[in-house]
């Protein structure tokens, strides 16, 4: 299980995509990865100091808008990593706050 920085929802961490500083996206380099689990996540992320937390260390926007970047490449735009899954939030879960099923015992 991991948590998306963007909006802190608790997610298996093959729903999710990783964020290797600085501003890469690899599930195997080396170093602090933020993971998050849309596009939206990731942007909220930037705005709210979610990757500085996670990497613990500061990041400057033209950096943060090319990982944007990068995930609308390579991912679907506002679309939740392994959505067809019920026990993944979906993007509208992650902007509403609603509570996001419970995948703890599965």
């Amino acid at each position: 299980m991991r948590t998306c920085v963007g909006c802190r929802r608790r997610h298996p961490a093959h729903a999710l995509t990783r964020c290797v500083h600085p501003g890469r996206v690899s599930n195997s380099s080396a170093g602090r990865g933020a993971w998050v689990c849309s596009v939206n996540c990731a942007e909220s992320a930037g705005r709210s100091g979610g990757f500085a937390r996670a990497w613990r260390r500061s990041t400057d926007a033209r950096t943060l808008a090319e990982l944007v970047e990068t995930l609308r490449n390579t991912q679907v735009p506002n679309r939740v990593i392994g959505e067809e899954s019920s026990s993944v939030a979906t993007v509208a879960e992650c902007e509403a706050g609603s509570p996001a099923d419970d995948v703890r015992n599965q």
